[in-house]
């Protein structure tokens, strides 16, 4: 029996912005080097293809928890500073998204989140305008 290994690899996207949506939520998470972190999972689509990438974010990297509460319409939560599992899960915004080489494997990573009217003005044909308005 044969097995395509091919259809179980994540797509791979050009650099760009992208839709996505957080599918998990960890505010608990702790990293394998032992720091305090956010833990998101994004499914991110773009025509018929979808992924989904996980990323850790130190919570010492407040601007990148602050981008990400403004992409999705939820300020309010990062300026009061309570943010939990709940107030991500289903939400959507838009990604920018790299392409890094690490030992001669491309993978995708999350370079920031990004404001739907920054997205608008970036040139990107990529992005779902299915998206509710923030």
């Amino acid at each position: 029996m044969q097995y395509d290994f091919n259809k179980y690899k994540k797509p791979l996207f050009a650099a760009g912005v992208y839709p996505f949506e957080i599918v998990y939520s960890n505010i608990n998470s702790v990293s394998k080097q032992g720091n305090a972190c956010l833990e998101i999972k994004i499914e991110i689509i773009n025509g018929s293809q979808k992924s989904v990438l996980k990323e850790m974010i130190p919570w010492e990297l407040i601007f990148k928890i602050e981008h990400l509460c403004k992409s999705i319409g939820k300020s309010d939560i990062y300026k009061a500073g309570l943010i939990s599992n709940q107030d991500l899960l289903g939400y959507k915004g838009f990604v920018e998204l790299f392409i890094d080489n690490y030992k001669g494997s491309e993978s995708n990573k999350v370079k920031d989140y990004i404001v739907k009217d920054e997205a608008d003005n970036l040139e990107d044909k990529s992005i779902d305008d299915e998206l509710p308005p923030f």
